[in-house]
């Protein structure tokens, strides 16, 4: 195995430690003893195999739910998975990594989809409560061969964008756009395209959305996410974002005015302009900001700049001011 993964590149030696590159490369014969093993399985003996291939760990309870206690049981007996019995969930996994790699490697489409499909159904029907249980019941839904709603699809693209999971962002959104996600899951699917350093694809096309957009609300989201991609990435292509607000001011009825105030603050944080983004949170808080998220930002772009000019006492009544309206 490990001459295999070194004439693979799978590891290689950096700076005196090995370092794993990607999957470890069973040789031939060990792969050979994981199938023999695998293959004396009974057919539910491999369909809780198949569950732990795609979606370990499982907990236990979960997983007897879904492949019967006599096939778990069995395999915990015969030391092909196991179990964490010391953590509340007692979550199960394959005994080795490779038993895995070998199982997805030589897994049916069919057998895929149906076991995606069961996983995901389980974690919907289950409350998607923990962290990324969105995000993994959407892909499985979505590998599965699965209907899911533009509300699941939307909010598994947000939690990809959160971790910077470019592709599964972009992928999400797109599905969303198929089952009517409109103007977000678009936006969302340029995020996507940041994400993975398509910078000019995404500039592109949310030029083009800005130029579409007629109601307020879109021409808000869509400047202001237009904006946000000139402030991270717009040394790429030699832009800046004053054009954009200049242009939402322009377009947008009066009562946007503080929520624009808002956004450009937090943008400008970013592009590490603190000083003016403070003028323009305390603009929008003196004026007052309906919007929930576009007053966070506002408190959080007061905090910063005050802080920044070297004024704790106020950074801290803004902070606090912050949390008690959060917590309203």
């Amino acid at each position: 195995c490990i001459r295999d993964s070194l004439e693979s590149e799978a590891i290689s030696l950096v700076g005196g430690r090995w370092i794993l590159n990607g999957g470890l490369v069973g040789s031939p014969r060990l792969s050979d003893l994981i199938a023999v093993r695998l293959g004396s399985l009974s057919y539910d003996e491999q369909e809780v195999v198949h569950l732990l291939a795609i979606g370990e760990p499982i907990g236990l309870a979960e997983l007897e739910r879904l492949g019967g206690e006599a096939p778990v049981e069995r395999l915990i007996r015969r030391g092909i998975v196991e179990v964490e019995s010391d953590r509340a969930r007692q979550p199960v996994r394959l005994a080795h990594p490779l038993f895995g790699e070998s199982v997805r490697e030589d897994l049916p489409p069919q057998a895929r989809r149906r076991s995606s499909r069961r996983l995901s159904n389980a974690l919907i029907e289950r409350g998607l409560k923990r962290p990324r249980d969105t995000l993994v019941a959407a892909t499985l839904r979505l590998e599965g061969g699965g209907k899911a709603d533009a509300d699941l699809l939307m909010r598994a693209a947000k939690e990809a964008a959160s971790v910077y999971d470019g592709r599964s962002t972009e992928r999400l959104a797109v599905a969303a756009l198929e089952v009517g996600g409109g103007r977000k899951a678009e936006l969302i699917r340029c995020r996507g395209l940041e994400l993975q350093g398509r910078v000019a694809e995404a500039h592109q096309e949310l030029v083009r959305l800005f130029a579409q957009a007629s109601s307020p609300e879109d021409v808000f989201y869509t400047g202001a996410t237009l904006a946000h991609l000139h402030a991270v990435s717009g040394h790429r292509l030699d832009l800046a974002d004053r054009d954009v607000y200049d242009e939402m001011r322009r377009r947008l009825p009066a009562s946007f005015a503080s929520k624009v105030d808002a956004h450009q603050a937090e943008t400008l944080v970013w592009a590490g302009e603190v000083s003016r983004a403070g003028t323009l949170a305390e603009n929008a808080l003196n004026e007052g900001v309906a919007d929930p998220v576009a007053e966070g930002a506002a408190y959080m772009s007061a905090c910063l700049a005050s802080a920044h000019s070297n004024d704790p006492s106020f950074a801290l009544t803004r902070a606090h001011e912050g949390a008690a309206r959060a917590a309203d």
